[in-house]
């Protein structure tokens, strides 16, 4: 019981410093739009139920659902199924990579891609593929990928450790506990505090160890 509080008052403290922001950036999106269109399966997704967008400029529109990634041209959505390399299933995270690539977790298997097929990515640093719990785009090519046992850095293929924040272990609680916002920042809440991506080092934002 002490754990599970323990757990809800950090997520409440967390969703009180990140949600105005979320809220902010939904409003100007919002404001910017001068009209909303309902997309359904009969539009061509997979499943009724959106979980994330991923919408860049210039780049192909991709929709994460509850049955799996789509790509929107223009006027319809296109399912991306197994016959495109990619197993059923809701992707816990979505983000850009590289060019029109994007990069997508399904049954914690990390996924590349595009419009034309996706392929697996092998994740482990001895050649086995990891247990992913979240990813994010560093730069254009390179991600950051929150594994069980370790924070990696993926570029040209090749994988290296990532610091960790100092003294910090990673959380396997189910929760993507590795983000990145709208705004291009960085977060990583691990278990002594959450923190910020700044320049080459973590700041400290939060330790829990204050809070009690």
């Amino acid at each position: 019981m002490i754990r599970r509080n323990y757990s809800r008052a950090i997520s409440y403290v967390i969703g009180a410093i990140l949600f105005p922001a979320f809220l902010n950036a939904q409003s100007e999106s919002l404001n910017e739009s001068w009209r909303s269109v309902l997309f359904t399966t009969e539009s061509g997704l997979p499943a009724d139920q959106v979980y994330d967008i991923l919408d860049r400029p210039g780049r192909t529109i991709w929709a994460s659902t509850k049955s799996g990634l789509a790509w929107y041209d223009g006027y319809r959505w296109h399912c991306i199924d197994s016959l495109r390399g990619i197993p059923k299933g809701q992707p816990t995270a979505i983000a850009p990579f590289r060019n029109d690539e994007i990069v997508a977790i399904v049954h914690s298997r990390l996924y590349v891609g595009s419009t034309d097929g996706f392929h697996l990515i092998a994740t482990g640093l001895q050649g086995d593929t990891a247990y992913i719990l979240s990813v994010v785009q560093l730069s254009e090519g390179r991600l950051l990928l929150l594994t069980a046992y370790a924070l990696l850095a993926y570029e040209n293929g090749a994988l290296h450790r990532f610091p960790l924040p100092p003294s910090s272990r990673i959380l396997t609680d189910g929760n993507l506990n590795l983000w990145k916002t709208s705004k291009g920042s960085i977060y990583i809440n691990t278990s002594n505090g959450l923190y910020r991506r700044d320049g080459e080092s973590w700041q400290s934002i939060i330790q829990y160890r204050d809070l009690y």
